[in-house]
């Protein structure tokens, strides 16, 4: 499994950092991200409970220097098993654990459904103005089914810090309130940022 903080790296100070409490199921999340040569890493650790088991979940996501992913991971355990996945961008599209997922080659992101840390890296990278909307689908990882697909998202944002976000496919639409840094403050109904 590739580990994408070197020694050289862990002394970086984070660009951002967000510690977040799940409203919607026992569970925290918290997460960083860091420059680093070539573009940002992004990485945090999630504990939750799902399905009568607990989950404890390493993850990152690394990016150019234009916030387009280059690859992610996410490592750590549900219950007692131990999952392990790798997650690369390429020319071809997207390969989790070495198998390319058919028909994703599309799209530029990646989003993990377990953390509202990979939102950072969406709303970096689109830059949207105020009074703008976009369609911008991820290729969305789903822990619970170890697979990736196609998630269709929209945004559309009100004020420097609020976005109205669409997610048709899970049936989530919501206001995202935004902190200073860039992370996401309010996530209704699943996610609030801690001081």
């Amino acid at each position: 499994m590739d580990n994408f903080m070197s020694a050289d790296q862990s002394a970086r100070v984070p660009i951002a950092t967000a510690r977040w409490r799940r409203l919607d199921l026992p569970g925290d999340d918290s997460a960083s991200v860091y420059s680093i040569e070539g573009g940002y890493l992004l990485q945090g650790t999630a504990q939750f409970e799902q399905n009568d088991q607990i989950v404890h979940i390493e993850y990152a996501v690394t990016t150019d220097l234009l916030w387009k992913t280059t690859g992610g991971s996410v490592t750590g355990t549900i219950a007692a098993r131990r999952v392990e996945h790798s997650i690369r961008h390429r020319d071809t599209g997207w390969v989790l654990d070495g198998n390319l997922a058919p028909g994703l080659n599309h799209l530029v992101d990646l989003d993990y459904d377990f953390t509202p840390a990979t939102n950072y890296i969406q709303l970096r990278r689109m830059a949207l103005p105020i009074r703008q909307s976009r369609s911008l689908p991820v290729a969305w990882f789903r822990l619970s089914a170890a697979s990736i697909a196609e998630l269709p998202q929209l945004y559309d944002r009100s004020t420097e810090t609020t976005y109205r976000y669409v997610a048709p496919t899970c049936g989530y639409d919501g206001v995202l309130e935004l902190a200073e840094n860039g992370f996401i403050r309010r996530y209704p109904y699943l996610w609030e940022m801690q001081p």
